[in-house]
């Protein structure tokens, strides 16, 4: 009997670890790289100067899947610039510093401090909130870091980043103002309020298992799907975090990722939108029981050298329990027509290498779409909600760096990641409109999320933004970036943006109708609503935003690094708002990081 389990031990191993031996030479294989790792970039880079398809945009990536992504290059045709970039990468990969409990543990710990002066020139009635910055509260440093690792072998791989930073918002929280309108500010804690601590933190907090073919990760970390640059449409990286579950099995050909990404429930944080102003909205937060978790699954073919396609799939999913059934890894979950609990989302991206350091990148999702014997007119129709994102991008090794320019452009309808509460609508809606048993109370379940910060000073202030593309619907976005990165030596980068932005936001409640489904992005006002008893904008135009930048960074040790950004903001109509006169600004940020 003993030697049957010892068999069935044995067998069991050789499926889930059959290549222990293949990447022998490195340590530490679970190792977590973040979305904007610079070895992802150029591996990807490089990858598109031979004429291959760039590998998997789905992050982050284990160690181990970043070497399979290296091993697709052949070495041997590399220019002197782009082997000393191969080189590079391969040693970053390789056995890292740490210190021993045994011979199969290891762990390692810096402490960063970074000193970031933040700046601008107009200082009032515009340009006094995060949204209308360059460099936004994300994008910001803290003042201290401590990142500490650990990992056995290649099995298991563990992080957790204690930070310290300000909190987005200090005086109230529906404003950023204390942290943005001043003519200069820092990080420094003590700079606006030392009980304005961000008490969130980690932002970035997990542990991950896996082989040298599949990763699991559990916890907090940012996930990006796509290669645009100035969003993706399925998942951004824009949030301060995601708080997930990760599923990944990675192949030459094909890459396979189950996703769920828990948020917390809208009614610990956002209003009802048909409950009415004089009801007592704290006892509803008291007593909240209901789960919110994104599901997603994709799929990712290498179909030829130079092309691959991937495709998304995934649902928000609100109801007070888990089905066992939404977590199968190849059901299709629109499928499951819970139109009361779940809204189901799709999205095909294409990465093709047209010719030697030219790739054309593009993303198609959609929210929803009419198709067949589906109601296209009428009191009940539904508006269409979809996005597109094109981009060219060029990639060349220059001096042992990388140069990338790219251009890109963006669609998106005033609907897409919008929607109501499918209980409101099609259930009440479908008897009598004036019932007084509908439940006024049920939330939306569209893809705007957040997650709440907790400072002293105000509470718990939670920032709602889109899942997906940061900008949201009802948005024109052309974008153009050059970049040159040396890595551990200096980088530059400079960008023009341009923006035709309408009236919907995260805010706009969803609408059934011919109005609504006559609503065309840029939209100069919302539509008539009918269903929100409570919504009121004084949105009447089309906001155009330009902004052109330039920035870089330099490595004056291989410990400190200084780093510098400059830009100039105009908004015509600002705020969507006709009768504001257009309003400009520059603003700057010059940072110094050590590393101890």
């Amino acid at each position: 009997m003993r030697s049957t389990r010892f068999f069935i031990f044995i067998f069991i191993a050789g499926l889930l670890f059959p290549n222990m031996q293949i990447f022998s030479n490195h340590d530490n294989l679970q190792k977590i790289y973040k979305t904007d790792s610079v070895i992802y970039q150029i591996i990807s880079s490089l990858s598109v100067e031979q004429g291959f398809s760039p590998p998997s945009s789905a992050g982050p990536w284990s160690g181990a899947e970043l070497l399979t992504m290296l091993s697709r290059i052949t070495s041997e045709t590399l220019s002197y610039s782009s082997k000393a970039l191969y080189n590079w990468v391969s040693e970053q990969l390789s056995t890292p510093e740490k210190h021993s409990l045994s011979s199969d543990f290891g762990y390692t710990s810096i402490v960063d401090l970074t000193g970031e002066l933040y700046f601008h020139i107009n200082s009032g009635e515009h340009f006094n909130e995060e949204d209308e910055w360059i460099r936004n509260y994300t994008t910001r440093s803290p003042l201290l870091s401590i990142p500490f690792e650990f990992w056995g072998n290649n099995l298991f791989y563990g992080t957790l980043d204690l930070s310290l930073q300000n909190n987005r918002s200090s005086i109230t929280p529906e404003s950023t103002s204390a942290y943005f309108e001043p003519y200069t500010t820092t990080n420094l804690i003590v700079d606006i309020d030392e009980n304005n601590i961000d008490l969130s933190f980690p932002w970035r907090a997990f542990l991950s298992i896996g082989d040298n073919n599949w990763s699991i990760q559990f916890g907090r970390d940012i996930i990006s799907w796509g290669n645009g640059v100035s969003g993706n449409l399925m998942i951004g990286d824009h949030l301060n975090y995601h708080e997930f579950f990760r599923f990944s099995t990675f192949f030459d050909p094909f890459k396979y990722t189950f996703l769920a990404i828990s948020f917390p429930h809208p009614d610990l944080y956002q209003r009802p939108p048909n409950l009415p102003e004089d009801d007592d909205w704290s006892a509803l937060r008291a007593s909240i029981s209901s789960i919110r978790t994104f599901i997603a699954h994709r799929y990712e073919f290498l179909l030829a050298p130079q092309l691959r396609v991937s495709l998304s799939e995934a649902m928000m999913y609100q109801g007070e329990t888990y089905d066992f059934r939404y977590f199968s890894p190849f059901v299709i979950l629109h499928n499951y027509y819970m139109k009361e609990n779940a809204n189901s989302i799709l999205s095909l991206e294409i990465d093709y290498t047209l010719l030697r350091s030219l790739l054309i990148h593009g993303q198609f999702v959609i929210d929803d779409l009419s198709i067949g014997n589906e109601r296209t007119s009428g009191d009940k129709t539904q508006p269409n909600a979809w996005g597109a994102l094109g981009g060219l991008h060029y990639v060349k090794t220059v001096n042992s760096g990388i140069l990338q320019i790219i251009l890109e452009g963006v669609y998106t309808t005033p609907y897409l990641y919008l929607r109501n509460s499918r209980v409101y609508d099609f259930f009440y809606l479908e008897n009598d409109p004036n019932d007084e048993d509908r439940d006024q109370n049920a939330q939306p379940i569209d893809f705007v999320v957040g997650y709440p910060q907790y400072t002293q000073s105000v509470g718990n202030v939670v920032k709602e933004e889109f899942l997906g593309y940061e900008y949201g619907g009802d948005a024109i976005v052309l974008n153009f970036v050059s970049a040159y990165t040396k890595p551990d030596a200096w980088e530059i980068h400079c960008s023009l943006f341009w923006m035709l932005h309408g009236t919907f936001d995260a805010d706009t409640p969803y609408e059934l109708g011919d109005a609504a489904v006559s609503m065309q992005t840029p939209t100069v006002s919302p539509p008539e609503m009918k269903h929100s008893e409570t919504f009121t904008t004084d949105k009447n135009s089309v906001e155009t935003t330009f902004i052109v930048s330039i920035g870089g960074s330099y490595h004056i040790t291989p410990k400190i690094k200084l780093s510098v950004d400059l830009g100039w903001v105009t908004r015509w109509n600002p705020g969507n708002i006709a009768s504001l006169e257009s309003a400009s600004d520059f603003q700057g940020s010059v940072g110094l990081a050590v590393s101890l």
